[in-house]
C-alpha cells in the first residue's frame, strides 16, 4: 500500500512539475521488469519471432518488386515504385532528382551493367505512413563462374504511403564499396 501511495504521489508531482510527457515516461519505466541477473535479462530480450505488420509486409513486397524489375532491367516497372519527386543519391554521383531523371540514369546504367542483384535486409521500420529500409546489397556478375558477390554496398530506402494505396519510394541513398 505504501509503495502505491508513494508512486501515485511521485506521479502527480512529476505531472505538475515536468508535464505529461515526463510523467508518462516515468510510468513506462515503472512497468519495466527487473531481473535478478544478466542471464535472465538477456533471455527476456531474445526475440524468437517478430510479428510483421501488414505495412511492413507491403514494404517488403515493394522491395521484392523493385529487385525483380532491376534484375529484369525493366526500368518502367522500377519507376512505378518511385514517387514522382524521388531523390537518388550515391557517393559517386550528384543527387538525381525526379523520377524522369532517375529513369534516364537507370537506362544508361543498365546499358553497361550485367549482373544479378541480391540483398540482405538489415532494418525495416514503418510509422505514420513513412517506411525506412536499410539493405546490404550485392551484384554478382552474370558471366561469373562462381557465386562470389564482387560488388556490394548498403542502401537506405525511404518510402511514403499513398492514401489508401501502395508504398512509393521517396528517397534512395546508396553507399557502395568497390
Amino acid at each position: 500500500m505504501k509503495k502505491a501511495v508513494l508512486l501515485s504521489l511521485l506521479f502527480v508531482t512529476t505531472m505538475s512539475v515536468s508535464g505529461f510527457s515526463s510523467a508518462f515516461g516515468l510510468a513506462e519505466a515503472l512497468k519495466q521488469p527487473t531481473f535478478k541477473n544478466k542471464k535472465d535479462a538477456d533471455k527476456a530480450n531474445e526475440v524468437t519471432e517478430v510479428k510483421k505488420s501488414s505495412e511492413v509486409k507491403a514494404l517488403e513486397a515493394a522491395i521484392t518488386d523493385w529487385t525483380n524489375a532491376f534484375n529484369n532491367k525493366d526500368v518502367a516497372a522500377m519507376m512505378s515504385i518511385y514517387d514522382k519527386d524521388s531523390v537518388y543519391a550515391s557517393p559517386n554521383l550528384q543527387i538525381i532528382k525526379g523520377v524522369e531523371s532517375i529513369q534516364a540514369w537507370y537506362e544508361a546504367y543498365f546499358s553497361e551493367m550485367d549482373g544479378t542483384l541480391t540483398y540482405e535486409q538489415e532494418s525495416i521500420t514503418e510509422k505514420g505512413g513513412v517506411g525506412t529500409v536499410i539493405l546490404n546489397f550485392y551484384i554478382t556478375p552474370n558471366n561469373s563462374d562462381t557465386a562470389v558477390k564482387v560488388f556490394k554496398g548498403r542502401t537506405m530506402l525511404v518510402f511514403k504511403k499513398k492514401f489508401l494505396g501502395d508504398w512509393l519510394l521517396l528517397s534512395h541513398m546508396a553507399h557502395t564499396t568497390h
